[in-house]
């Protein structure tokens, strides 16, 4: 997820100057993530271990493929995904949201496409320990 879309940076960059405040709004929630993925900055998944139960805190608004992934990862257990970990807004899509042209995507998803899945999944991975 340390990728942007150049043409997402462009877009946001020209709409900072927009008279629109909903615009300039898009603009800096788009500018703010790019600026923590260039400067190399990790994006933490965190997670809590109850024994019976996970919880799982995910950056973003991740899409429900995410939670049915941590569920298949730990069958024999009771596992809650949440999104918005680290305040961070944008949507965290899977890449077949990517292929079936979800609208949502183009002003919402702050990396690029097709680059979420394997970093969350692996990610997902390790915060539930599963094989």
């Amino acid at each position: 997820m340390h990728t942007i879309s150049p043409s997402i940076f462009r877009t946001s960059t020209k709409a900072l100057s927009h008279a629109t405040p909903s615009k300039q709004s898009l603009a800096g929630l788009g500018l703010s993530p790019r600026k923590r993925f260039d400067a190399k900055q990790s994006v933490d998944l965190l997670g809590l271990d109850f024994g019976a139960a996970q919880l799982v805190l995910l950056p973003g608004e991740a899409y429900v493929h995410f939670q049915l992934l941590a569920q298949k990862l730990r069958p024999e257990s009771f596992v809650l995904t949440m999104g918005y970990g680290e305040s961070a807004a944008g949507y965290v899509a899977p890449d077949r949201a990517w292929e079936e042209n979800d609208g949502n995507l183009p002003l919402w998803c702050w990396n690029a496409p097709k680059t979420a899945e394997k970093v969350v999944t692996e990610a997902l991975r390790k915060a539930l320990d599963a094989k």
